[in-house]
């Protein structure tokens, strides 16, 4: 019984994002986007509205004027030095993929940025390169010795990083 009752909760809360702007779900429940809430086979939930914002750690926006800018480091060299997550192979494999794929990078666009909690952000940067587009999802910490970058994806196509709905929020 909890199990069907968690699959149909799920099923129903996915059916509410891709429906987004709709005002009613008639068989599951009301949603209220007023309120921001809804109601799912009597249960009154509020809706947890994610907001991007602009306000970047200045160890993403570091990285990428390095890389873009001055064209010295790519940002993974620039991350690997205050990171213990991050190490210099994983940027020297990337520098060989600008190189040989992407070309040089032009410039880089902050999307936005997703407050996890008061100490972790998600970044999301689109560094433009001379042959391709390349997106970037930056997990940033605030940690004792100061911003440091926790992990990080990246992908030509934004549909592998950013969801539909948080490209929609901008």
């Amino acid at each position: 019984m909890l199990k069907s009752f968690i699959g149909l909760s799920l099923t129903a809360i996915a059916l509410i994002s891709i429906l987004g702007n709709v005002n009613q779900v008639s068989i599951l429940g009301n949603v209220n986007q007023e309120k921001e809430s809804f109601t799912l086979l009597g249960i009154k939930n509020q809706i947890n509205r994610i907001q991007m914002k602009k306000n970047v750690p200045s160890i993403v926006t570091k990285g990428f004027e390095e890389f873009c800018s001055k064209h010295t480091r790519n940002p993974v060299e620039v991350w690997a030095e205050r990171s213990t997550m991050i190490n210099e192979t994983t940027g020297t494999v990337m520098d060989a993929m600008f190189k040989n794929i992407l070309g040089k990078c032009i410039d880089y666009s902050i999307i936005g940025s997703v407050p996890i909690t008061e100490k972790t952000q998600i970044v999301y940067v689109e560094s433009e390169h001379i042959n391709s587009p390349f997106f970037w999802q930056i997990t940033v910490h605030r940690s004792h010795r100061g911003e440091v970058i926790s992990g990080f994806n990246s992908h030509t196509n934004i549909g592998e990083l950013l969801t539909p709905s948080l490209v929609m929020k901008r």
